[in-house]
């Protein structure tokens, strides 16, 4: 049955042939086998946990089919759930069947942001800086995450705008006392608005047991500090094989803080003025040399219009 999340279920079909003559058919547990032999109820399932397997009794002729569904809906961990059943025809042979789910929990982790390592669990203090960056330009860092969990898992980024922060004036001469003044929560950052950050991949899947780069951007729209929230959201629900459920990223997993400043530009033209002057002649090419000088230490794109 492959692995399923902890609380969630999946549900495989095999088709089952009768390749001898007509007959009755029930399903059993291997542990019930041979004291419970007639159904003990009219369900028409038989529940093995954490599997359960319908229908429970039916009838096939020769060369006749059926479709037996099981669901496995694990509702703790374990290793492997592995259990038996009986496939038990009124003419009293018996096939016993093994069934193997793998129960997961969701464990996903940033483990490298930027050039830093980090441990799985490892809750950052300091933000995500990207370098001082004119508006109008761009800056690009990378992140890792790693998915532990052992299935795919649906994924979506969204952006918070922290609630604002007043400095510590607590000790200075004159200071009054500090007010404990509360913010409320991040603000989720609309979709339709423009953001300083954004993640190249805001939406898709985590591959089981494998990571995941991602590159996060940096664009200012003008001169100012910028800080955000980065948080990943996935999936609880199990859409491997349950197609047709609504995906819906409701369930926490990490978050990264992320700064950066739009910077101002400084650009010196040398000379300032190009002077043609003296006998110009119609059809030779006449140069002058100008010296373009950025006297920032932030990277600025210029063009000549």
């Amino acid at each position: 049955c492959g692995a399923v999340l902890v609380g969630n279920y999946r549900a495989i079909e095999f088709e089952c042939c009768n390749m001898g003559g007509s007959g009755k058919f029930r399903i059993v547990a291997a542990e019930d086998y041979p004291d419970r032999v007639l159904p003990l109820d009219e369900l028409d399932y038989v529940v093995i946990p954490p599997y359960t397997i319908k229908p429970e009794v039916f009838s096939l002729g020769p060369e006749d089919k059926v479709t037996l569904t099981v669901i496995f809906s694990p509702r703790k961990m374990a290793a492997v759930h592995e259990r038996e059943f009986v496939l038990l025809c009124d003419n009293l042979q018996t096939r016993t069947f093994r069934v193997v789910g793998l129960a997961t929990e969701i464990k996903v982790d940033l483990i490298q942001a930027g050039v830093r390592k980090v441990e799985p669990g490892e809750k950052l203090d300091d933000p995500m800086l990207f370098p001082p960056t004119i508006p109008g330009g761009g800056s690009i860092d990378s992140i890792r995450i790693m998915n532990s969990t052992a299935t795919p898992l649906k994924f979506e980024w969204r952006l918070y705008v922290p609630p604002p922060s007043l400095p510590n004036t607590e000790g200075l001469p004159g200071a009054l006392p500090q007010k404990k003044i509360s913010y409320g929560a991040p603000r989720l950052q609309a979709n339709d608005s423009v953001k300083p950050f954004f993640v190249s991949l805001e939406k898709g899947e985590l591959p089981a047991l494998k990571h995941t780069d991602f590159e996060i951007h940096f664009k200012p729209l003008e001169v100012k500090n910028y800080t955000r929230l980065l948080r990943l959201f996935v999936d609880c629900q199990d859409h491997v094989m349950n197609e047709g459920g609504q995906i819906d990223c409701d369930t926490l997993v990490t978050e990264l803080s992320l700064g950066g400043l739009g910077a101002v530009s400084d650009l010196e033209l040398t000379p300032p003025l190009v002077d043609f002057t003296g006998t110009i002649l119609p059809g030779p090419e006449y140069t002058r040399t100008v010296e373009l000088t950025n006297t920032t230490d932030v990277a600025a794109n210029f063009e000549f219009l």
